[in-house]
């Protein structure tokens, strides 16, 4: 798979790619690996589309937090996992419910291991 960064950024900092497909692009893990990590690159550009139309649409205020409060968290929770898409999954997975005593620590440990990822790619 080939990707072409055709803009630097847009309002928010995001990366906007064009991708090219070959035709025999998941021949190996990596490549579906690319694929899956592009795929979410892509809905996390939808509902970035999405946030800004909600913007767009409502005027500020206590309405627009109402209305485009799903977009917001949905968009956020994409980004995280497009940048750390191994600590997202563990979370997701380990903290989604109660459990036992190892779990709950197993979650926590997925909530710091996520938090350092994050960490790493803050910028000052």
């Amino acid at each position: 798979m080939w990707i072409q960064n055709t803009q630097t950024s847009n309002r928010v900092g995001f990366k906007t790619f064009h991708i090219k497909h070959p035709l025999n692009q998941y021949k190996n893990s990596t490549n579906l690996r690319i694929s899956f990590k592009m795929a979410r690159q892509m809905e996390c550009e939808r509902l970035h589309k999405a946030l800004y139309d909600c913007h767009r649409r409502v005027p500020a205020g206590t309405g627009r937090e109402t209305a485009c409060r799903h977009l917001n968290r949905a968009l956020a929770e994409c980004m995280v996992a497009v940048v750390c898409p191994d600590e997202s999954e563990a979370v997701r997975s380990l903290c989604s419910s109660g459990g036992t005593k190892l779990k709950r620590s197993q979650c926590q440990e997925a909530q710091l291991a996520l938090s350092v990822c994050l960490s790493s790619h803050q910028q000052e």
